[in-house]
């Protein structure tokens, strides 16, 4: 479904760390390649769509998968992405399987710009985490399931591929609200995170 084997070849103004160019953490280009697939089921009068996007790291699975199941992502979240996140709070649990986050976007950010979510599963074998609406959101705009699901593939020793998806079903009546639903601020997120993670390499190359 996706094609990341063209454009591998980077131009050195495309390399987010080009001092450190001897050093092999950089993001692949290109960045993301997404899909967007929707079916629609008239028994049930609901309309199922999905929205995946992937991205090319030059790290480690593992040291991806340890921010995306970290208990402290929450909070991580907020600073790596300044001025998207009004708030986050933990309403339930400790950052596990359970936990359920009370999320307020700041105005900029088109509706919906709050609702409640739970992780319902973080699965370290897999290196998959995967996070539901239970309360407002697109709950509130004619969704009757909505997911975001994070998986960490490994791309050899030091490379991994962030796939991020949204699985969705909404009513027959509220399909037109299916064209809101959009894989940005995962990509924003999985950019964030590949970066952090980059950073963090360099610095202990640098000590």
């Amino acid at each position: 479904m996706f094609n990341l084997g063209g454009g591998r070849r980077r131009k050195e103004s495309r390399n987010p760390y080009p001092r450190f160019k001897a050093i092999a953490y950089e993001i692949q280009q290109p960045p993301f390649t997404d899909s967007t697939t929707l079916l629609r089921f008239h028994r049930k009068k609901k309309m199922r769509g999905r929205v995946a996007s992937e991205l090319q790291v030059g790290v480690p699975a593992d040291d991806v998968w340890a921010v995306y199941s970290s208990p402290e992502l929450p909070r991580l979240v907020v600073n790596l992405t300044p001025g998207v996140y009004q708030k986050i709070d933990i309403v339930e649990g400790d950052g596990g399987v359970g936990t359920v986050l009370d999320i307020v976007l700041t105005p900029v950010n088109p509706e919906p710009r709050t609702w409640k979510e739970k992780f319902v599963t973080i699965d370290n074998e897999k290196r998959m985490k995967v996070v539901r609406q239970i309360e407002g959101g697109y709950l509130d705009m004619g969704f009757q399931f909505y997911e975001d699901i994070f998986k960490i593939k490994a791309n050899g020793t030091n490379s991994c591929i962030i796939r991020s998806s949204i699985v969705f079903e909404v009513a027959d009546e509220f399909e037109v609200n299916a064209a809101l639903v959009s894989s940005k601020a995962s990509e924003d997120m999985a950019k964030a995170i590949a970066n952090y993670v980059i950073q963090k390499k360099i610095n202990c190359h640098k000590t």
